[in-house]
C-alpha cells in the first residue's frame, strides 16, 4: 500500500470508530498466538467434558463455560486455519502442554492421591 492508501484506510477505520493498532506481522502473530491460538486451542480440549450450566457453579466455571461456547461455536476450519498458519501456534500449543504435565507431576508429587481417572460427569 501507498502512503496514501494506508492514511486512507486508518482513517476509514478511525471513522468507523475501530482502534487501529501498528505492529510487524511477526509482533502481530506472536500475540495471536497467546490471545487467538490458545483460547481457542483450551476452548476445544474443553468441548470433551460437555460443559454445560449447573446449579452449583462458580464465576471461574461461568468464563470457561463462556469461553468453550463461544469458542465451540467457530467452524472447525478456522481453528484448524489458526492453529496451522501461525508460526508461533505450535509452540504455544507445546508449551501448554508441558505445562499441564508439569502442573499434574507437581500434583502428584505433592501427595495428591485418588485422583479419578477421569472427569467427574
Amino acid at each position: 500500500l501507498t502512503d496514501l492508501q494506508q492514511r486512507e484506510l486508518f482513517d476509514l477505520f478511525t471513522n468507523l470508530e475501530l482502534k487501529v493498532i501498528e505492529t510487524t506481522p511477526e509482533d502481530h502473530d506472536r500475540k495471536m498466538a497467546r490471545s487467538q491460538v490458545l483460547i481457542h486451542l483450551i476452548g476445544r480440549a474443553l468441548s470433551a467434558f460437555n460443559l454445560e450450566d449447573q446449579e452449583i457453579s462458580t464465576p471461574d466455571y461461568e468464563s470457561i463455560l463462556r469461553i468453550s461456547q463461544v469458542v465451540n461455536s467457530s467452524t472447525w476450519q478456522l481453528f484448524l486455519d489458526m492453529q496451522t498458519c501461525n508460526p508461533y501456534a505450535k509452540s504455544v500449543r507445546s508449551f501448554l502442554l508441558d505445562s499441564l504435565t508439569r502442573l499434574d507431576e507437581s500434583i502428584e508429587r505433592e501427595g495428591f492421591a485418588g485422583a479419578p481417572d477421569a472427569p467427574v460427569k
